[in-house]
């Protein structure tokens, strides 16, 4: 057991080291440069805000029909990078999942997985999450006709699409 002093000098240490880490995280998020996809429309911003003080009775409408309006143009940005074939890897219990699915620009999609479950159905993209309504499918348990999945898109590029599914897990995607 460590001496009355020790413990007196040990716990100074961590708590200089504690301070110095938080210090240090601060400084980091701070000067943390926001990436340019994610900088708010400023001008989409003052203009609702402009709205909003004239009069707070039809032109609250004007203001949420321009926020709807950057919603869907948002939408449409992500739409229009999904349009095409995606291939992303899942471990369940041990075992590789290997799927591709492909999205096209009439609002259907198709997909396999490890080369034998078959899916298709609809597609969407809502508020930024894509929406799959399953239409076909020989695999019952998992993709029974009538299941909606859905994914938050969390980043996409003209390759690469970050989402989170139903289970909460984040998952990627590359186009093929």
């Amino acid at each position: 057991m460590p001496e009355p002093e020790a413990k007196s000098t040990i716990h100074w240490l961590i708590w200089g080291v504690v301070t110095v880490l938080v210090a240090l995280i601060t400084n980091y998020f701070s000067h943390k440069e926001t990436p340019s996809a994610k900088v708010p429309d400023i001008n989409i911003h003052n203009r609702i805000e402009d709205n909003r003080t004239e009069d707070n009775g039809a032109k609250n409408k004007k203001a949420d029909n321009l926020v709807n309006e950057d919603r869907r143009t948002e939408d449409e940005k992500i739409a229009q990078k999904l349009i095409g074939k995606w291939k992303g890897s899942s471990i369940i219990n041990g075992m590789l999942y290997v799927g591709i699915v492909t999205y096209r620009a009439n609002g259907r999609f198709s997909g396999v997985i490890n080369k034998s479950v078959y899916y298709s159905g609809t597609w969407e993209v809502n508020k930024e999450v894509l929406i799959l309504n399953i239409s076909e499918s020989n695999e019952p348990v998992f993709f029974p006709v009538g299941k909606t999945l859905t994914g938050k898109i969390i980043e996409i590029t003209e390759d690469d699409c970050t989402y989170k599914d139903d289970y909460g897990m984040i998952k990627k995607a590359q186009k093929l």
